[in-house]
């Protein structure tokens, strides 16, 4: 992503960098490995994330593992 500040193209800036570097890769990774339980265990990713976090929210705390949801979406 280019963006002009004060004239010069910069690719990112200082605190882009460092909250990209520091915070989206375990985030990304979590929510790969998420995806991919699902799909091992055949249920549908976005029916499974968005339950288990409706869950969590709920009931801090909670866990709910992608093999003991059930869904209706492939």
């Amino acid at each position: 992503m280019a963006c002009r500040s004060m004239g010069r193209p910069e690719a990112r800036s200082d605190w882009e960098k460092k909250l990209v570097g520091e915070k989206s890769a375990p985030v990304t990774a979590l929510f790969y490995s998420l995806i991919e339980s699902a799909k091992l265990a055949g249920v549908g990713p976005r029916a499974y994330l968005r339950e288990a976090t409706l869950r969590a929210v709920q009931n801090p705390g909670t866990v709910t593992l992608a093999r003991d949801f059930k869904s209706s979406e492939p």
